[in-house]
């Protein structure tokens, strides 16, 4: 499969191997050479000396001429070293690419698969420099100029929506497997990485994350000291004027919000449309020269709001109804009454072990004395 390289073991087709063998259906994996089975040399030592005999499956690499039914041989003895060398060479291929494709940040050049939403790659170009798509690059200026005239997130999702508007992802035509009826619709993540990216002001902003190692996929996060930028790099969709006027109604908008609310549930709720995280709001309503302050819970998704104090106060009645089952009031005050107690016998004997060391240092004290006074007397 495409992408995807012999230092992950997390491959669908060796997936499917390891299932077929637990379900006894083979007992013997064949393949042309050891790299072919991975490049880790953890791993693959670890099919090759335990999981494939603990599981009684025979491993043959014909180029290697490895056969581990084959006790005595002597190309066994030197596998581990194999694996090592495999393993190396996948290193220093990792460690050329990422030279190369650091060379090609450097030359302003965009090497990601998919251009960001409002631009295209051009054909025929192996510089991979980007061109304004015209349809999506008006839809990216749309949302600039809303934004601007003080519509928000929520409501430039609800008009692109109406419209029938593909969202990003859908528009480029991204891995949509798997994907819920909601992610084919606009939704405020979407807009605020549109309107905080510095890309449509023609700029190129390139290696802000890096991989921990090649073994692994998960990366981390650079400052912005070690980003690659390349200024004026293709046209740009909005000028700065403008993007400086959406980041600082973005910044009052920051600092305006009230961070002295504490919500006991945050970060632990979930939509159960599309997995996300809920967002918690404080809205201001009046009502006849009154103002209520209510909180309510909404979901990224969709444009719904719920009762926050219901749904937390709910929750509440429920974990104590569950702890009401397990729990015996009169055995935890037992527990603790037994656990004061023990305490109180605990610092008894420290008292008691104080005393006597008390005695001890006044003993020594006093034949520290007499031995000096003895020593006075013999000198006299």
């Amino acid at each position: 499969m495409m992408g995807l390289v012999g230092t992950t073991f997390d491959r669908p087709g060796f997936n499917r191997l390891i299932k077929d063998m637990e379900d006894k259906k083979i007992n013997m994996v064949i393949t042309k050479d050891l790299s072919r089975l991975g490049r880790d040399y953890i791993k693959t030592g670890y099919y090759m000396e335990s999981y494939f005999p603990e599981n009684h499956i025979r491993y043959v690499a014909l180029l290697d001429n490895l056969d581990t039914f084959e006790e005595n041989s002597s190309s066994s003895d030197i596998t581990p070293f194999k694996a090592v060398l495999n393993d190396m060479y996948a290193k220093d291929i990792s460690k050329k690419i990422r030279s190369v494709c650091k060379q090609k940040r450097e030359n302003g050049q965009y090497i990601s698969t998919y251009p960001p939403y409002g631009y295209k790659k051009k054909e025929n170009d192996q510089l991979s420099h980007l061109m304004i798509d015209e349809y999506a690059g008006n839809i990216v200026k749309r949302i600039f100029d809303m934004y601007v005239n003080g519509i928000s997130s929520y409501k430039i999702c609800d008009i692109l929506n109406k419209e029938n508007v593909e969202p990003p992802a859908v528009y480029l035509k991204m891995n949509l497997v798997h994907k819920s009826k909601d992610f084919y619709k606009w939704r405020p993540i979407s807009v605020q990485k549109i309107i905080k990216n510095e890309v449509y002001l023609g700029k190129l902003l390139q290696g802000k994350t890096k991989k921990l190692s090649y073994k692994s996929k998960k990366k981390i996060d650079l400052p912005r000291e070690f980003w690659i930028v390349e200024e004026n790099a293709h046209d740009a969709l909005i000028d700065s004027a403008t993007f400086e006027k959406v980041q600082e109604i973005l910044e009052r908008k920051r600092n305006t919000r009230n961070t002295n609310r504490e919500y006991l549930l945050k970060g632990i709720t979930y939509c159960h449309n599309c997995g996300n995280k809920l967002t918690f709001v404080t809205k201001t309503e009046k009502y006849k020269e009154k103002r209520y302050e209510r909180r309510y819970t909404i979901c990224k998704c969709m444009n719904q709001y719920n009762n926050y104090d219901k749904l937390e106060k709910e929750i509440l009645e429920y974990i104590k109804k569950m702890c009401a089952l397990h729990l015996k009031l009169d055995t935890y005050k037992k527990a603790i009454l037994e656990k004061k107690n023990n305490n109180t016998e605990i610092l008894k004997g420290y008292e008691f072990h104080s005393r006597v060391l008390e005695e001890k240092i006044q003993n020594f004290n006093k034949k520290i004395e007499q031995i000096y006074e003895d020593r006075l007397n013999r000198c006299d």
